[in-house]
């Protein structure tokens, strides 16, 4: 039998990368990844927590260190915790009791500072406050304290009972109004010319109870603590700095610009969609990112273009470790490039840390990769990215061009008609989601797929699935490279009993799962495939194994069954 690949659009949990190594990262790769996390984490408030009901229960024999990684409502809190000593320390001691207070994927996005921010560290070293070493240090101490501050040393936790956190915060909760409320005690941050306001206790809401374990429990909060009473006052001191002391050079055009007359159409710098109008005159509002299956982010819309973005990102061609004909394409920050971003009204650069919860370095879009297949019937491009630079366009020409661009679904549509014009190839779109085309195809290139499964070249063809949208599609690929032979064969995926490495949702930015009907319906246009990998729509997500269908049914199944399914198709399923 070949072996075969499946390139699906994003299915793999965030909870699979959150627990992939209990190591702690450097601080630049932490923050790196807490940028990536609030770009894409789901909001999910869990009053329906699909992956860990609560209950009075506890878990015996599973400590907090078992589960803090596999609640996705609080994903972005718990990314933080391994790289605090004193806080993963505990959590994987079952001598040592404690509650977590962990703020729910919204709370976390909607910060109007970085937890590893201080207004007082503005103040006193300027707006370079965390560069360098000893600003790190600086970042890491604030981050160390914003984590502590949400741990208390004990549980149970009796209502009324004052405590103090790790990081010294006193603390206690009351039941009011029906709800439990977590009440704490804080003060703003000192800002030259402005008052601080009087010391209150102040409520934050239990959104729920995640786990019960052996060593403590861990609360969802609709809110996180000690942090929001100042972000008002950090924000107006970014403000009065900028205004008064902002020495900052305006950023300078490189050399290298697009050759595309559409290089200055307005593109949204959250989803990376490019519309039909000039970037100095953008939509009102973004169309994809004001449907439920995205977002507007908590800094509003912001818009740029590919000429403006050029100084500030670029493209990187990453080989596969283990198939030679397959690469991987991703988008990231220019590192020599300030951390600056186009603005809309002026035309002129913006500080990023004016704007609450933009990162300072924010790539276009998603954060999606896209896969280029060389084929011995030519070069197939799977999915898009919104970027493009003359030196991708190079990169590509010289391993042979494309053939095809083909993508999954509109979220990785984007610039899709720039990269057609720059390949000279069609560009394959499901044709039930036309609607949500937002550029008009004025030179004929996109081919929209309107059968269930469509050959794109020998060994190469696209299956519509559904799901995410009508239309989502999944690519299957024999495995041939432009020689004729098939890749190499990389370690196998083990799936633990009662895990699963598939997820199927309606929204991911906002958590919305898929009824069991859709769920039934991806595994139909699944089942009649043979293939022995998959390969998501993000680094990382690649899985191999023998049994992988087996793998992605006993998924669907998990998730429909926890979701508190029981009489449904799709449970009755087998290969």
């Amino acid at each position: 039998m070949k072996s075969a690949q499946l390139i699906l659009y994003p299915a793999a949990t965030i909870c699979l990368f959150l627990t992939a190594s209990a190591q702690s990262r450097p601080f630049d790769s932490l923050i790196q990844a807490f940028h990536a996390l609030t770009d894409q984490t789901p909001l999910g408030r869990p009053s329906q927590n699909i992956m860990s009901p609560a209950d009075e229960s506890v878990s015996t024999g599973v400590i907090i260190s078992d589960v803090i990684g596999k609640t996705q409502s609080i994903a972005i809190f718990s990314s933080l915790t391994r790289d605090i000593d004193s806080v993963s320390e505990r959590f994987h001691d079952a001598k040592q009791n404690a509650t977590v207070l962990a703020p729910q994927n919204g709370a976390m996005k909607n910060l109007k500072r970085k937890p590893w921010e201080d207004a007082e560290d503005y103040q006193t070293f300027g707006m370079d406050a965390y560069g360098g070493s000893e600003g790190e240090d600086r970042a890491h101490r604030n981050l160390r304290r914003f984590v502590e501050s949400h741990i208390i040393p004990q549980s149970p936790w009796q209502e009324g009972q004052k405590v103090k956190t790790m990081s010294g915060k006193e603390i206690w909760w009351e039941s009011k109004d029906g709800k439990k409320k977590v009440r704490v005690r804080g003060r703003c941050g000192g800002v030259p010319g402005l008052r601080d306001p009087q010391i209150q206790p102040y409520d934050v809401e239990v959104v729920s109870i995640a786990d019960r374990v052996a060593n403590g429990e861990v609360w969802v909060l609709a809110s996180a603590l000690f942090l929001d009473p100042a972000s008002t006052l950090l924000l107006t001191y970014l403000l009065y700095a900028a205004i008064h002391h902002n020495t900052r050079t305006p950023i300078t055009q490189t050399s290298t610009t697009m050759s595309f007359k559409t290089s200055d159409l307005a593109i949204c710098i959250t989803c990376g969609t490019q519309y039909d109008a000039p970037l100095s005159s953008p939509p009102k509002q973004c169309r994809i990112c004001e449907d439920p299956r995205q977002y507007v982010p908590p800094y509003g819309q912001l818009w740029t273009s590919l000429s403006s973005a050029q100084p500030h990102m670029q493209n990187t061609l990453t080989p596969c470790s283990t198939n030679p004909a397959i690469t991987f394409l991703t988008t990231t920050a220019n590192p020599s490039s300030p951390s600056l971003h186009p603005s809309l009204s002026s035309g002129k650069p913006i500080s990023a840390s004016l704007l609450p919860g933009l990162p300072a370095q924010k790539v276009l879009g998603i954060g999606q990769r896209a896969i280029l297949l060389q084929t011995p019937n030519g070069n197939i491009l799977w999915d898009c990215l919104s970027f493009l630079s003359p030196s991708t366009v190079s990169e590509i020409q010289e391993k042979g061009g494309l053939k095809a661009i083909v993508i999954s679904h509109p979220h990785f549509w984007t610039t899709h008609l720039e990269w057609a014009k720059a390949f000279e190839c069609p560009v394959y779109l499901a044709g039930w989601d036309e609607e949500w085309s937002c550029r008009a195809d004025n030179e004929a290139r996109r081919v929209l797929v309107r059968d269930e499964v469509t050959e794109i070249v020998p060994g190469v063809k696209v299956v519509r699935v559904g799901g995410h949208f009508e239309g989502s599609m999944c690519l299957w690929w024999d495995g041939r490279g432009k020689d004729g032979e098939s890749g190499l064969a990389p370690p196998e995926s083990n799936q633990q009993p009662g895990t699963s490495r598939y997820t199927f949702m309606w929204s991911y930015p906002n958590m919305i799962p898929l009824a069991p009907a859709a769920i039934h319906k991806i595994w139909n246009a699944l089942k009649p495939l043979e293939f022995t990998a998959t390969y998501g729509g993000f680094m990382g997500q690649d899985h191999r194994a023998k049994d992988i269908k087996a793998q992605i049914l006993e998924s669907m199944k998990l998730f429909v069954k926890r979701a508190g399914h029981e009489d449904v198709a799709i449970l009755k399923e087998g290969l």
